[in-house]
């Protein structure tokens, strides 16, 4: 076969051949012409990388398929683990965003409703341990405690669209990170 010799018009002969069936095909299995182009280019580079492995006595048609499918296969696992790592990424940053709004809350109460907030919610300490450890009693800790998660549900709804934009942005720039 020639074009195991490195002949160059066998190859653009082949690629003649049959890119434009199986530019259809690839097609119509992805989501846009650019990465069904982009996955043929790969496909034919293979073939040129490869072309002293190809068996003459094989119909080269049944080997393209293959080897494309293979590729669809691998483009698809690519998108899948790309996705996993998007919601990931969302995930964390999301979190990130809603821890720093609460700590921003948190700081704009007033001393004993910071105090009584970090004791009861933070480590989970009951009204009874929060008053004995400020002196104080369970009633003014109940109190305190409801005029504190009030104000921090206020502030945070306040601002909560300020996450949406801040982590979009931050997805933006992340997702050059992802592909």
């Amino acid at each position: 076969m020639r074009l195991q010799d490195g002949d160059h018009m066998a190859f653009e002969i082949l690629y003649h051949r049959h890119s434009r069936t199986l530019l259809a095909k690839l097609d119509k299995k992805l989501s846009s012409t650019f990465e069904a182009d982009d996955i043929l280019q790969e496909l034919f580079i293979k073939i040129w990388d490869r072309r002293e492995q190809i068996d003459p006595e094989q119909p080269f048609a049944g080997y393209l398929y293959r080897i494309a499918q293979r590729m669809l296969t691998d483009h698809y696992r690519k998108l899948a683990r790309t996705s996993v790592l998007h919601d990931q990424v969302h995930d964390y940053l999301n979190g990130r965003e809603m821890e720093h709004l609460l700590a921003v809350a948190v700081q704009q109460l007033p001393a004993q409703q910071q105090r009584v907030f970090q004791l009861c919610k933070v480590e989970g300490k009951s009204y009874k341990e929060t008053a004995q450890l400020m002196g104080l009693s369970t009633e003014t800790v109940h109190a305190h405690l409801v005029k504190a998660t009030k104000t921090v549900k206020t502030y945070i709804l306040n601002n909560q669209q300020n996450i949406s934009g801040t982590l979009a942005v931050a997805l933006v720039v992340s997702k050059q990170f992802l592909t």
